[in-house]
């Protein structure tokens, strides 16, 4: 999916960890962009149907259904198969990396660790690409 460059986006954020939903949501916010947030995986589903996101950052250790079958069962959906979901996860080894791709996650970002500070050196990409975030320790 290619984006304007200037136009804000529909953005799901998707964690069980409320400061990291409001980190990103007010990082996100400030670029004219438009936040939803879900707390768990069947939220997640519920919401992306709702508003039909242009982005989704899906944390994938999240309570009731996690991160990976919430992205196999948007991509089912005919208004999923070509939304932007990224990986948002702390599990950064070979398999995960794997598994993201091969289940449909469009990019992976490491989750960067720390007491109140989840989006130490985060920077969002506004050009018409996705762009994973990158993560700078």
């Amino acid at each position: 999916m290619k984006l304007p460059a200037s136009a804000p986006r529909r953005i799901l954020i998707v964690d069980d960890s409320p400061e990291i939903v409001m980190s990103l949501s007010t990082l996100l916010g400030m670029s004219g962009n438009t936040t939803f947030a879900a707390r768990d995986g069947e939220e997640a589903l519920t919401m992306a149907e709702q508003v039909r996101p242009e982005v989704i950052l899906l944390d994938l250790g999240l309570p009731k259904l996690d991160g990976f079958e919430v992205c196999r069962r948007i991509r089912q959906q005919s208004w999923g198969k070509e939304m932007v979901i990224v990986a948002l996860t702390g599990w950064g080894n070979d398999e995960t990396r794997y598994k993201t791709r091969q289940i449909g996650f469009r990019h992976a970002s490491r989750q960067a660790a720390g007491p109140g500070n989840p989006l130490r050196g985060a920077r969002v990409s506004r050009s018409g690409d996705a762009r994973p975030l990158k993560m700078r320790r």
